[in-house]
């Protein structure tokens, strides 16, 4: 059988960081609320937030 070693992490595992699956949704939420013009917009919405 060939098994995972210890140190191995696949890269979306929720116990990588169960706080970035529970804080995303959020910032999404606050930045999506108004329609933004261009990327940079977007970018100084997130960073507000």
């Amino acid at each position: 059988m060939n098994f995972w070693p210890k140190d191995f992490w696949p890269p979306q595992s929720p116990d990588l960081n169960p706080l970035d699956y529970s804080i995303w949704w959020q910032v999404e939420k606050k930045a999506c609320q108004v329609r933004h013009s261009n990327i940079e917009a977007l970018k100084s919405s997130v960073n507000q937030q």
